[in-house]
């Protein structure tokens, strides 16, 4: 099987720049997957820039205020989004990580999706529970398969968040 392995940081993590050149150099990994905090743009993008390595860029998450399973975020989503699709641009990323949100429906999650209108975007599945302690939306197959669907993207697997949505749902992770 043909993989690659990114290192993630995050956008305010400058500071590992030359500790990342060190151990791309030495095979460690292919990409860094980039989480773009927000309003770190302007005082961050131009070092990454200067990092020439590859770039798949994660979309802030709700523990930074983007939430597209809440309906009344809309706005600020899109103003949040609008910035992570600059550092996407600026760094010439191949794909943009989305975690489909908190508390609501996944309808929602699908329909903001879609408004974003972006092709690189890739839905990330969940736990079913967050850091938050609350219910995420895009912990079951079922659901990432329908927000997959009704917003024409792709999709991310995070094996550890499979591992907590299977251990809560009381399902065994490997027989399936």
């Amino acid at each position: 099987m043909n993989y690659q392995v990114g290192l993630k940081l995050f956008s305010r993590n400058t500071g590992a720049i030359e500790i990342a050149r060190e151990l791309l150099a030495n095979g460690y990994f292919d990409y860094i997957e980039l989480l773009a905090l927000p309003g770190t743009l302007k005082e961050t993008v131009s070092k990454w820039r200067e990092f020439n390595v590859p770039y798949v860029i994660h979309a802030p998450h709700e523990l930074y205020g983007l939430n597209l399973a809440d309906q009344d975020l809309r706005r600020s989503n899109q103003k949040i989004f609008a910035e992570t699709t600059a550092f996407a641009h600026q760094l010439k990323a191949r794909e943009i990580i989305i975690h489909p949100g908190l508390k609501g429906d996944y309808r929602e999650t699908a329909r903001q999706l879609k408004a974003l209108n972006d092709g690189r975007l890739l839905v990330e599945n969940l736990p079913f529970i967050s850091l938050l302690e609350t219910k995420c939306v895009g912990s079951t197959p079922a659901e990432i398969k329908a927000i997959k669907r009704a917003a024409g993207v792709g999709f991310c697997f995070d094996i550890a968040h499979a591992v907590k949505a299977a251990f809560a749902f009381g399902r065994d992770f490997l027989a399936e």
